[in-house]
């Protein structure tokens, strides 16, 4: 909360549409503990830890471009993504079963994403804003919200918005960019007419790295999305805050929020929720034993 209001993160409007409680679960768990629900405290994974890492890089490569329209040495970028992830790593990190099974595994995939980076995007971009972050009043909403944003990038290319990504699989970010061109717009910040994504697969450190894909969003679509999720959000936390007499739900009912627990997302690794004792904010991941 800020001001009385909710803070919702434009990264975060893909999470809601593939389970509302989950979604809320990672914006408020303080809120959710003060109701007498109990979650799980958020472990820290390896695949976030290194798109960090990544983005950090691609940060002060475009920095440094920004200044004289020189790109740094690539050793520069894989430089800062080795020591961003060897910091996290050092804070304590649990790494996953497939594609980054150790420290040493996880700095090269790092360091192999940074150099594609450097090597295939950097120097197409003509950066006008690097991850500044952007906030604006949801005016409309009964409970009140501010959407908050860093795009990663606003380019002249012209009017271009762009994300990077650094996924096992391809996702669909239509909400978050067109998340981020609404609050481009509310910022005074007009003439923004296209959008894409930078997606670096993340693949096994025994794998060459693949060059990135630019992915270009529909931007009319976009920007449809992210204030239709926005709506959706409003109506679930005034019933979770308020109840509502018609559905039979008093304040501060998990089923404010519908889950989804046929997420693949719905497993103790991935959700707060899930595994949380007997008195945990959702029990809908239980099934039924055959």
């Amino acid at each position: 909360m800020k001001d009385g209001h909710t803070t919702i993160r434009v990264s975060s409007l893909g999470r809601y549409s593939d389970c509302a409680r989950r979604w809320f679960a990672g914006i408020a768990p303080d809120e959710i503990k003060r109701a007498g629900f109990s979650i799980r405290d958020d472990s820290r994974n390896i695949a976030p830890a290194i798109g960090t890492a990544v983005h950090k890089s691609a940060e002060l490569v475009l920095r440094e471009k920004a200044k004289d329209g020189k790109l740094p040495p690539v050793t520069v970028a894989t430089d800062i993504a080795v020591e961003t992830l060897r910091e996290d790593i050092r804070q304590g990190i649990a790494y996953d079963t497939q594609y980054s099974l150790n420290a040493d595994d996880s700095m090269r995939q790092a360091a192999g994403m940074a150099a594609a980076y450097h090597g295939h995007i950097a120097p197409k971009i003509e950066p006008l804003m690097i991850e500044e972050r952007l906030e604006a009043e949801v005016t409309w909403a009964v409970e009140p919200m501010i959407l908050s944003g860093q795009p990663d990038v606003v380019a002249q290319e012209p009017g271009q918005l762009r994300d990077l990504k650094t996924a096992v699989r391809y996702g669909n970010h239509n909400a978050q960019a067109g998340g981020y061109a609404l609050l481009l717009r509310s910022n005074g910040i007009e003439g923004i007419n296209k959008a894409s994504i930078d997606w670096m697969p993340r693949v096994r450190s025994s794998k060459p790295q693949p060059a990135p894909q630019e992915k270009a969003v529909p931007l009319a679509i976009a920007e449809t999305a992210a204030p239709n999720i926005l709506r959706h959000i409003d109506q679930d936390l005034h019933v979770w805050r308020h109840g509502d007499a018609q559905r039979g739900l008093l304040p501060g009912d998990p089923a404010a929020f519908v889950s989804n627990s046929s997420s693949n997302l719905c497993s103790a690794r991935y959700c707060r929720c899930h595994s949380a004792g007997p008195n945990g904010f959702c029990l809908d991941w239980i099934k039924e034993e055959e």
